[in-house]
């Protein structure tokens, strides 16, 4: 006898509150002596504006309670709209209360004092560096900038140089050909007014310097295969560097299954996973290549991979089949820049005296197949269609056999392309990754990019 008792449960039904968040009020250009509030609100949940009207308990300017409208900007954004108010309004208080009843856990009470509009300064300056490229200065200020301002007249650099400004909303642009490691003054007159008419508080002044751009390495292209017949180069980009290593290993043609179990077919900016290399692969080169540095500049080199191919060769007897991955990197001794220091430290990525800055930046690797085969497709749940070219003439390849593969590196379906290079495969699971040989050419292909990917 199994004895029963009937319990009652009770559960509460969780419904998440509205959260709104009031943006800073902005003011737009004056119009008849008069100027346009706008009051940006953001919520959480979709909300109408018939429901954010129904909710606005109060909103003054001071002791008066402006005409206002509300506008929709998006499923979480609306504005509030107050139009025709006085310049003069501007040196009271702000305030908005809108009721709970909305669906938020509290009443919103906002206050802002407009007075601050009218605080017109200059925020800061942002020193944007482009190799190659003229360096320029972002000044911004704290409100939006009168379309009459004359930023000609009243900007001054020294010691001079040769340069432009574009005025935008509420920063300008200073474009120029400033010289790395220099110290530049940067005046603004006064007289540089906002939208609303108030002048700069007072003439800004401050010094600053482009310091030398962070070093720096990428390879020129994401390209898988590099054909075999062509001049079996590999192009990469430094950035004030002295040297670079490099590192060349070779992942065996019996391995590659297991080897894209756990490493894909596309560059990383961190390195090898050398803990799943070294079961599928060993390294073949290493080389220290001195580079002839030009500071500041991008400098363009290539890796000429048919010499590193002569000396694989001579070790391994599976030549330059399999995949071959290239690792390029650079240590602290590399660096060509002032302002390094004796200790590095745990921080900023973007500091090259952090150690965190070399983890991130100071290798580059990508993996390349050299071969002639380029293959392309378009894959399904039950079939794929198989393309293969040849890639100097994008001619089609006939009798190339195509095998598909699982996760387990068991072949689970294979054919032979015909006259127009193209092949269908059929199969009852999900291939893995796909091989196409002809003769000792070989490539890969995975389902995730079935583009051809060329180096």
């Amino acid at each position: 006898v199994v004895d029963i008792k009937e319990k009652t449960y009770k559960s509460k039904l969780y419904v998440p509150y509205i959260q709104l968040k009031v943006d800073k009020p902005q003011v737009r250009t004056p119009k008849n002596g008069n100027v346009e509030c706008l009051i940006g609100l953001t919520s959480n949940l979709p909300i109408t504006a018939g429901e954010v009207l129904a909710a606005v308990k109060t909103l003054k300017i001071g002791s008066r309670s402006p005409d206002f409208t509300i506008q929709k900007r998006g499923t979480y954004k609306l504005d509030i709209k107050i139009s025709n108010m006085p310049i003069s309004e501007l040196k009271n208080e702000l305030r908005l209360k809108i009721d709970k009843g909305i669906g938020m856990k509290t009443s919103l009470d906002y206050r802002y004092n407009l007075q601050k509009l009218s605080d017109f300064r200059v925020v800061k300056i942002d020193l944007n560096q482009e190799a190659n490229e003229r360096s320029e200065m972002v000044i911004r200020f704290s409100n939006r900038i009168s379309p009459d301002a004359n930023f000609q007249d009243a900007v001054t650099i020294t010691p001079e140089v040769d340069y432009t400004i574009k005025s935008y909303a509420d920063h300008i642009k200073i474009i120029g050909d400033f010289i790395y490691q220099k110290n530049y003054s940067v005046y603004i007159d006064s007289n540089i007014k906002n939208t609303l008419g108030y002048h700069l508080k007072s003439e800004f002044n401050q010094t600053v310097m482009f310091k030398d751009i962070m070093p720096q390495l990428h390879f020129l292209s994401d390209g898988l295969y590099v054909d075999d017949k062509a001049n079996q180069s590999v192009g990469f980009k430094t950035m004030n560097l002295k040297y670079i290593e490099v590192d060349v290993i070779q992942i065996f043609p019996n391995n590659v299954g297991f080897y894209l179990q756990s490493n894909a077919l596309k560059p990383t900016a961190y390195g090898l996973d050398h803990s799943s290399i070294r079961r599928v692969g060993e390294r073949v080169y290493h080389k220290k290549i001195e580079l002839n540095t030009i500071k500041n500049k991008w400098q363009y080199h290539q890796l000429d991979f048919k010499s590193i191919l002569k000396s694989i060769q001579s070790q391994s007897k599976d030549g330059n089949s399999g995949i071959f991955y290239c690792t390029v990197r650079f240590n602290r001794g590399a660096m060509n820049v002032i302002g390094l220091q004796d200790r590095q430290h745990y921080g900023d990525t973007n500091d090259p005296n952090s150690y965190n800055f070399l983890y991130y930046n100071g290798s580059r690797s990508k993996p390349i197949i050299f071969s002639s085969l380029m293959m392309s497709g378009l894959t399904g749940k039950k079939q794929a269609n198989i393309s293969v070219k040849y890639s100097p003439t994008a001619a089609p390849i006939e009798n190339a056999k195509v095998t598909a593969h699982s996760y387990a590196n068991q072949e689970i379906s294979s054919g032979t392309t015909n006259k127009e290079g193209q092949v269908v495969l059929s199969f009852n699971k999900q291939p893995y990754y796909y091989k196409v040989q002809k003769n000792k050419q070989v490539s890969y292909l995975l389902p995730s990019d079935m583009r051809v990917n060329l180096s």
